[in-house]
């Protein structure tokens, strides 16, 4: 009989993959270093009672500007987070945090009371303006040295851990204190080592410096199980209740709901900063991920080889509104690479709620995998617009020939996909940024890249320069026949291609490939230019010479047969636009030469040799007729 609880193979390794993620993320988070230990701002906070006991918070000379503060928050949402003086923003912050720690608390009581496994809607509104409110209350920590993708969630939890390290602070002061009006200079709060300071200079209010927030985790160690409801201001396991728990602020419904003895296991704490659930839903998150992302850089791999059979350039069949499927395929591959990225990093943010190193440490992962995927992004993207661009400006025109489709490709794509490189370039900027690099660091790191581009990599700077002149000016086109070289022999052939750092030359032997700074810098003769034929209409001709070496010794009147059998010939040729044809002698009693001048629509050397060797051989057979019948 079949095991009834038997998985498939495919669920049984996905199972097994979550399971071994949990246990190393388990491991390696009970084993991170901790900052309970490091230094010893701890010791400046009191422990001992002292014989008079501990002077009430109600009893503080700065309690009746705390309660106009408190009171000035619950009509207002335009509130101040900072202020000029030390003092202005400690009770700034303080009576912020106070307000919004009851502001949850009577919000979870209230919505509590409902069967419902998820919250009500109005709920979650209500809890995005709290949390609204706490950003911009945590803004009076200040924070420099955090990358950006982290400081958001490590200013506002810094900023519950500060909120319980003044309540005990402010619960453990035996005579009154008076807290600082200076406007200049760091300041200290009396028997601890908080310290405020004008970071900014005088032209900012006063904030939580560095020092105050490295010192943050081990003092909230110091004080993590003290709790007291002595004054309403008070704010009991604030952290503990709000940060390590799945969910931002507003924990899941289903999670209040579990039983006590499920919850007790989901909420055992791995480091003091996560807890076993925490990490079991960052482990299924980042599972979901990464089969999402293998799934993306599969489909992407095999687009990138569909396409490389499908060239721009080679297309015979024009058809004016396309683009090559596989490409645009790729470029939404791409693009959801970058929503699946962010939206994982948004997953592990608002659902499970990590803190500490783990937090920065996936964030960090996420950043990089979104930043690269929006940098290919851009550059797919704008190489997809220049090709529309350039076809649909092929079918306003009316211009579908192979030629008119490859001059137009050769100067529209490469300016859209310097730009998509350009954006490309920006994106890793912003990238080093959200890691924390500061915009000095940044530059000062360009200059090493810079340095080797100046030492090693100068032909290659030259060559993109060069290649941008050439793109500007507009020498030649594709399709035109060049002759490359200031003196004989030549290089001549027809341009396939014209890059950013090369171009390509079709010889009528092989493929060559010119770097733009020799282009730029050496001789081109350009053979190729547009012609009005007498019909009106522009067309793009390349100039052949017909000249042949071959002596006719005949008498004037069969040199005037031939010349019109020549003329004849050319007129045969539907690619021959116009021509220039004699057949004389130089001198009197010297035999006479062919000397003739073609413009043909020509593209390629297949072309071009039928219009040559074609007007030869029929010179040759004429000749050897006339030799063999001198009466014809």
């Amino acid at each position: 009989m079949r095991n009834l609880f038997a998985l498939p193979v495919r669920w049984s390794k996905a199972l097994a993959v979550v399971l071994v993620g949990f246990s190393f993320l388990v491991s390696i988070t009970a084993f991170a270093p901790s900052m309970a230990g490091m230094g010893s701002p701890a010791a400046k906070i009191t422990k001992s009672v002292p014989a008079g006991g501990f002077l009430p918070l109600e009893q503080q000379p700065f309690y009746p500007k705390l309660e106009a503060k408190t009171a000035l928050e619950k009509k207002s949402v335009l509130v101040a987070n900072t202020g000029e003086t030390p003092e202005e923003t400690i009770l700034d912050f303080y009576s912020m945090l106070s307000y919004l720690y009851h502001e949850i608390v009577d919000t979870y009581q209230t919505a509590s009371q409902t069967n419902s496994w998820f919250w009500p809607k109005d709920v979650k509104e209500h809890f995005k303006v709290i949390d609204q409110e706490l950003i911009t209350a945590s803004e009076a920590i200040y924070l420099n040295n955090v990358p950006p993708t982290s400081k958001f969630s490590t200013q506002t939890q810094s900023a519950l851990k500060l909120k319980q390290i003044l309540d005990y602070v402010f619960a453990h002061y035996s005579s009154p204190i008076e807290l600082s009006d200076q406007k200049m200079g760091i300041w200290e709060i009396p028997q601890s080592p908080l310290t405020l300071d004008r970071v900014h200079g005088l032209r900012s209010n006063y904030q939580f410096d560095e020092t105050t927030l490295a010192s943050i985790p081990a003092l909230f160690d110091v004080i993590r199980t003290w709790s007291s409801d002595d004054s309403t201001y008070y704010s009991p396991n604030f952290y503990t209740n709000f940060a390590l728990t799945p969910g931002r602020l507003l924990a899941p419904k289903w999670y209040l709901m579990l039983p006590k003895s499920v919850r007790n296991i989901a909420d055992f704490s791995i480091d003091g900063e996560n807890t076993a659930l925490q990490i079991l839903l960052a482990v299924g998150i980042l599972f979901v991920y990464g089969v999402l992302i293998q799934f993306l850089c599969k489909r992407y791999l095999s687009n990138q080889k569909l396409s490389e059979s499908v060239s721009f350039t080679s297309r015979k069949s024009v058809s004016v509104s396309y683009v090559n499927s596989h490409v645009l395929a790729n470029v939404f591959v791409v693009l959801a690479a970058v929503g699946v990225s962010l939206y994982a990093l948004h997953s592990i943010i608002h659902l499970s709620n990590l803190t500490g190193w783990l937090y920065r440490f996936i964030t960090f992962v996420l950043d990089i995998s979104a930043f690269a995927s929006a940098s290919l992004f851009s550059f797919l993207a704008l190489s997809v617009i220049g090709t529309f661009i350039s076809r649909s400006y092929l079918k306003a025109t009316g211009r579908l020939s192979d030629q008119d489709r490859n001059r137009i490709g050769g100067a529209i794509l490469p300016i859209f996909r310097f730009i998509g490189v350009c954006l490309a370039i920006y994106f890793f900027y912003l990238l080093l940024l959200s890691l924390g690099l500061p915009a000095s660091a940044i530059v000062a790191f360009s200059a090493v890249p810079g340095l080797a581009i100046g030492l090693g990599a100068s032909k290659m700077l030259g060559n993109l320069f060069a290649g941008l002149s050439i793109q500007s000016d507009r020498p030649f086109q594709v399709g035109d026949f060049v002759e490359i070289g200031a003196a004989k022999p030549f290089t001549s052939g027809f341009i396939s291609r014209i890059g950013i750092r090369s171009i390509e030359l079709l010889t009528d032997t092989s493929s060559v490939n010119f770097p733009n700074s020799k282009v730029d810098e050496d001789c081109v003769s350009n053979l190729s230019f547009d012609l009005l034929t007498p019909g009106g209409e522009r067309k793009r001709v390349t100039h052949i010479k017909l000249d042949t070496d071959l002596q006719l010794s005949h008498s004037p009147e069969d040199l005037l047969l031939l010349e019109q059998a020549l003329k004849d010939h050319l007129d045969g040729y539907p690619s021959v636009i116009s021509y220039a044809l004699s057949v004389k002698r130089s001198l009197a009693g010297l035999p006479a030469k062919v000397l003739c001048e073609v413009s043909a629509e020509v593209v390629d050397w297949n072309g071009y040799e039928i219009v040559r060797n074609g007007f030869a051989d029929y010179l040759d057979g004429y000749e050897a007729a006339m030799a063999a019948d001198p009466v014809t």
